[in-house]
């Protein structure tokens, strides 16, 4: 979408835009900001823009206001690098490999998905080196997109960094992270950083709101999708803000998968009835705490594809979508830690039963604790434990720190 459609981030839109006109657009930017935060749409807008066939040069609300560059968003280029078909624009993201013995099913082919614990590994790093030696095909500044940088292990972003030494001409890298501490400080050095932060409340719901007064897109309208959008009660777009922390990504991620809310509705039920629980409760939370996951992944995955993919690689696909339901459980505990400050509760449609229940529980201490604890079992996840020792444990280690306290 052009820069016009992108919803906040107005800085760096402003930036870009002034980078283009005067034609000094460095090597590599590194965009910065929390997973669905737009980072990548943020990219692609800027793609477009480069590369526009009919560009636009809007101005302020003052007569006297700077002339910008946006795209139109509906020439052939602007339409392909949105579909992320235009060669010179390549989208770069984190794959695992699943391969299937030929013993097992020859006609069935190698599955890949996007996961959470996923790399921009040699492989993939050095075709795009490849990419980016050759010359543009079309385009005026070609544009290539890593997404989750952070994920290049020491190899991948050592070979890229030799890349950025030598620059091809007219092409510009844009990498996205949620966590820059994770990246080489060389590679790092050499972006311009952009930070994207979140939306404001207010702002994400009357996003949410024209959304559902406005009629389909005309991307929907040629996916076949002429309905209208979701009409969603108030009380269910309040939670949506809350749960979305700022990022519209999410919260459209959440408008279209709904089951999604009636897992974290399930989730946190049990996390309320925790402090209550026996050692034998924990234990068995902790087996349904898997089960669940299962379910969150299907709901992510909607499709035949997802399915097959739980299917031939269960352990790989929940233990991806495990950081996401434990993300879920630290913003219970974090929260604990602000029930003063409404506006910055993940879970503020959960307000009474922490309140009520949860906090006499958990004093401060040993809510930091139980959040520090469900972060440390996100972070075993990367040494291949047993998943149910992982769940069953965590959940006792909380159940501990009650009792505790």
């Amino acid at each position: 979408m052009p820069f016009a459609q992108v919803v906040g981030h107005q800085g760096a839109i402003l930036a870009l835009q002034r980078a283009l006109l005067a034609q000094r657009v460095p090597t590599a930017y590194l965009f910065v900001g929390p997973p669905h935060i737009g980072k990548t749409t943020l990219a692609k807008a800027f793609a477009q823009a480069a590369n526009c066939e009919s560009p636009r040069y809007p101005r302020g609300e003052t007569s006297d206001a700077e002339a910008l560059l946006d795209a139109c968003g509906e020439c052939q280029t602007c339409v392909r690098i949105e579909r992320e078909t235009y060669g010179d624009t390549r989208v770069l993201r984190p794959r695992r490999r699943v391969e299937v013995k030929a013993e097992e099913d020859p006609q069935k082919q190698e599955l890949q998905a996007e996961l959470d614990d996923a790399l921009l590994d040699v492989r993939l790093i050095e075709r795009l080196r490849m990419e980016a030696a050759a010359s543009a095909v079309e385009a005026r500044r070609r544009v290539f997109i890593l997404t989750q940088a952070e994920t290049m292990n020491a190899e991948a972003a050592n070979r890229f960094l030799k890349t950025l030494e030598e620059p091809p001409p007219d092409l510009t890298f844009i990498l996205t992270t949620a966590q820059p501490s994770r990246l080489l400080p060389t590679l790092v050095s050499r972006c311009q950083i952009s930070v994207l932060h979140p939306l404001h409340r207010a702002d994400l719901k009357a996003e949410l709101m024209r959304r559902m007064t406005a009629g389909p897109t005309a991307t929907a309208v040629e996916k076949g999708d002429t309905g209208a959008w979701p009409h969603l009660p108030p009380e269910r777009v309040e939670q949506i803000v809350s749960l979305s922390g700022g990022a519209l990504g999410r919260a459209l991620n959440l408008v279209a998968k709904p089951q999604i809310l009636q897992l974290r509705e399930e989730l946190l039920e049990a996390l309320g009835r925790l402090p209550s629980m026996e050692l034998w409760e924990a234990l068995r939370e902790g087996e349904r705490l898997l089960d669940l996951t299962e379910r969150w992944w299907l709901a992510e995955h909607p499709d035949e594809a997802g399915a097959e993919f739980l299917k031939r690689a269960h352990d790989t696909a929940v233990r991806a979508e495990l950081r996401e339901t434990l993300g879920v459980m630290q913003s219970w505990f974090r929260d604990l830690l602000a029930l003063e400050r409404v506006d910055l509760l993940a879970n503020a449609d959960r307000q009474a039963a922490l309140r009520t229940v949860v906090a006499p529980a958990y004093p401060p201490h040993a809510a930091l604790a139980a959040a520090e604890a469900v972060e440390q079992a996100r972070a075993d996840l990367r040494q291949n434990p047993n998943l149910r020792l992982l769940t069953e444990a965590l959940m006792v280690r909380l159940l501990d720190l009650r009792r505790k306290s």
